[in-house]
């Protein structure tokens, strides 16, 4: 079992056992979604639930575009207050998977069974990989490297840092398989496409495969036929 520690600035054995943790199955070959769950700060989502829903739990929105909402304000929640860098990060990479499948909107609409109405391209984006915020990775000396953004992809660590200047370069070397993508900081980077020349085609096209997103939330909405399964 793997144990990723993220949302915090530190992490240590003393505070280990209260520290958000994404525990990972190693050999299961999904990816980590961003509709797996596992999401801590639950007064938290409870608190964001009510402001969009309301008492009665009726919202102007979408199913998908309040999904969106929600998990985009858990994943700033993670990041710093004064890290302005990883609070842009967050921001660009929900623009960029809303964006996916609305491109897609579509194909992804006809997907669902013919009989339901008002369905909702945008509950695809569950099915986007989940970024975990300050993720805190062991290496092989028993010690937590920090990374600004870390993903599982089914088979290893995709990590992400925005300026190894600020880790311990030392602890780094002492990463076991792990691919480290070292880039500038966000601000500083005039890429139109940064989350894809991050990330690749591990984002892109992130629904292939699957016959239905998962609810971090809900019982999935829907239900599919195995030959609606999305390919493109």
């Amino acid at each position: 079992m793997l144990e990723i520690p993220y949302g915090v600035l530190r992490v240590d054995k003393d505070n280990l056992a209260r520290v958000p943790t994404v525990y990972i199955d190693l050999s299961d070959d999904r990816p980590l979604r961003l509709g797996d769950g596992q999401y801590g700060r639950q007064e938290f989502i409870n608190e964001l639930f009510i402001k969009i829903f309301g008492s009665e739990r009726v919202s102007d929105e979408s199913p998908g575009e309040s999904r969106i909402r929600i998990l985009h304000q858990v994943l700033l929640r993670d990041c710093d207050v004064f890290d302005k860098n990883l609070r842009f990060w967050v921001d660009i990479y929900f623009e960029y998977i809303r964006a996916q499948a609305l491109s897609k909107s579509e194909q992804l609409e006809n997907t669902f069974p013919q009989d339901r109405e008002e369905v909702d391209p945008l509950l695809w984006t569950m099915a986007a990989p989940r970024p975990l915020i300050r993720a805190h990775l062991l290496n092989t000396n028993e010690k937590f490297v920090s990374v600004d953004v870390a993903f599982w992809n089914g088979k290893k660590i995709l990590a992400l840092i925005f300026d190894p200047r600020k880790r311990d370069q030392r602890e780094l070397k002492y990463l076991k398989d792990i691919e480290l993508v070292i880039t500038k900081p966000p601000l500083d980077d005039n890429d139109p496409y940064l989350i894809l020349s991050q990330l690749g085609d591990f984002v892109s096209f992130y629904w292939r495969g699957l016959l239905a997103p998962p609810d971090p939330f809900f019982i999935s909405p829907f239900r599919h036929s195995s030959h609606k399964m999305p390919f493109f």
